[in-house]
Parts: structure tokens; sequence; C-alpha cells
């Protein structure tokens, strides 16, 4: 679940901003300490940070892609829906 979060941020950082801005932002998560120790644990929290990650970034396309891009907007709804079902309300 790690490194599928490490690929959403490259993806979320390169529509943003090029390919620089993604390879950098993934590496950042890449090497942070908590997201190294806590990545290969079987806990629920991976899962909820992928969610998360999912639901903000899709939001965020949303916004940015203007007026008629309802299909950003129905993903982003269903990965917050998901994390809320994977840990409750902090989702």
């Amino acid at each position: 679940v790690a490194w599928v979060t490490v690929l959403l941020v490259f993806g979320w950082g390169r529509a943003c901003g090029g390919w620089a801005l993604g390879f950098a932002s993934a590496a950042v998560l890449t090497l942070t300490g908590d997201f190294c120790y806590r990545g290969p644990m079987v806990t629920p929290n991976g899962l909820l940070g992928l969610l998360t990650t999912a639901g903000l970034a899709c939001g965020h396309l949303a916004v940015r892609s203007g007026r008629g891009r309802t299909g950003w907007w129905a993903v982003s709804a269903l990965a917050t829906g998901f994390a809320v079902l994977t840990k409750g309300p902090v989702g």
C-alpha cells in the first residue's frame, strides 16, 4: 500500500507541475522517517493514508480542472468514503 501511495503522490505532482515536481514529491514522501517506519506494517493506517491522499489529490484536480469535471469529484468522494470505512471519522 505504501508504494501505491508513492505512485499516487508522483502522479499528483506530475499533473500539477511536471515530472520534476512529481519526482521530488515522491522522493520526499519516500524519505520521510515515519513513512519508512510504518510503511511495511500491516495496519489500516497505510490504507487510510492512501485513500485520504487519493481523496485530496482527486479533489484538487477537480478544482484545478474547472467546471464540468464531475469524474474527479466522484473519485474523490469514493476515496473519502472508503477512508471513513477503513478507520472511522478520521478519514
